[in-house]
């Protein structure tokens, strides 16, 4: 791990990044040199002197700057940022962000334990999942920290967790707002309608995926897909999270368990999304949702997680990406509105352009006309 404190300028998000050598921040080619360095520091001196190989190098300042980036953008928004620990569960890179002020995501219950042992606070973290286990609910309870409804049976182990352990489990309910991140947006007219969203006090009239607009698009474009179809999990046929049509049904076994408080709402639209309008729909229809389940009694409703998943460019093609200030932009006033403390689940976007796998190549061979470069 290198400590060069962060230069003044760093490379833009995406590009091909080139800068003097031993003044960039991250990870980049040194302009005199051609060297890849980490920082102030060239890749291949860390590499000679490792005692083994490969191994993983990280850039603190460059890590540190991803997470100043949420945290700038959320500046007067009562919000916790909430890493999901599952894009890296790296002891030092979790201690580092602990420090910084991060809150944590997690989805087992020794993720759990590696957070409690990394100093993070069990009331800024929030543990996910469908399939969580007995012993993980118990130590989720246990420790205070916010647990995720994703199910009938999830809500049913959540309640005997409680009942083990004597203490008021806080939950979130994760809601599927049937929002395609593949297709982009959807969006919801404002005339009243008995069809659209089956919860049945909730009534828009159904939601309109841009798709369906392709062909009124200026020159007849079509839009790209913009998340694979296997990490899209805001979709009433998602794997994760309940039916907006059974909310009713969740809302009553909560309000009957004293064993249970519902803190929020959460949905998560998917994973590599590189458009944020999405965002923006989803929050509104979670708005609705929090309005209505306030009005039924849950007054203490307080947080509204809207996930994570704003993309990276794997391929680095200098792609324009959305960034995290244009992120909160688009619920910003919603949230506040409301009185909510937002909760965002940033991984791959907090930690992937600060690491790298060091390897040693220990030959080439010509197949064909593919060249492969084979390493240790």
């Amino acid at each position: 791990r290198t400590r060069a404190a962060p230069p003044a300028t760093a490379a833009p998000p995406g590009s091909a990044t080139v800068f003097p050598a031993a003044k960039g921040r991250g990870f980049y080619k040194g302009e005199e040199d051609g060297f890849l360095y980490c920082d102030s520091v060239k890749v291949d001196d860390v590499r000679s002197k490792a005692e083994a190989s490969p191994f993983y190098l990280y850039s603190q300042p460059q890590l540190t700057a991803n997470f100043t980036a949420y945290r700038d953008a959320l500046e007067g928004v009562d919000a916790i940022i909430g890493y999901a620990v599952k894009a890296n569960n790296n002891l030092s890179i979790l201690k580092h962000l602990q420090k910084l002020g991060s809150g944590c995501v997690l989805v087992s219950g020794n993720e759990l334990k590696v957070a409690l042992a990394a100093g993070f606070d069990p009331e800024r973290a929030v543990f996910n999942g469908n399939g969580k286990l007995p012993w993980e609910l118990r130590l989720a309870v246990q420790s205070g920290t916010l647990v995720n409804v994703d199910s009938e049976f999830d809500l049913a182990n959540v309640s005997a967790a409680a009942k083990a352990t004597g203490k008021v489990a806080r939950v979130l309910l994760r809601i599927n707002p049937d929002v395609d991140p593949q297709v982009g947006s959807l969006f919801l007219p404002t005339s009243p309608s008995s069809a659209a969203f089956s919860c049945p006090f909730l009534r828009f009239p159904p939601p309109v995926c841009s798709k369906e607009r392709e062909n009124r698009l200026p020159g007849g474009k079509k839009k790209l897909k913009q998340v694979h179809p296997y990490v899209s999990t805001g979709l009433a046929s998602s794997k994760f999270g309940i039916r907006n049509s059974k909310l009713s049904w969740f809302l009553g076994e909560i309000a009957a368990d004293r064993g249970l408080d519902l803190a929020g709402v959460h949905s998560h639209l998917g994973s590599t999304i590189s458009k944020v309008d999405i965002f923006r729909d989803a929050a509104a229809a979670m708005v609705e949702f929090v309005r209505e389940i306030r009005s039924q009694g849950h007054t203490s409703l307080r947080f509204l997680n809207i996930g994570g998943g704003l993309g990276i460019d794997y391929t680095r093609s200098g792609a324009p990406l959305p960034t995290p200030a244009e992120l909160i932009s688009t619920v910003r006033e919603q949230v506040s509105d409301l009185g909510l403390t937002l909760v965002i689940e940033p991984g791959r976007s907090m930690v992937a352009t600060a690491g790298a796998l060091v390897c040693e190549v220990t030959g080439t061979k010509q197949n064909g006309d593919k060249r492969f470069v084979v390493v240790d």
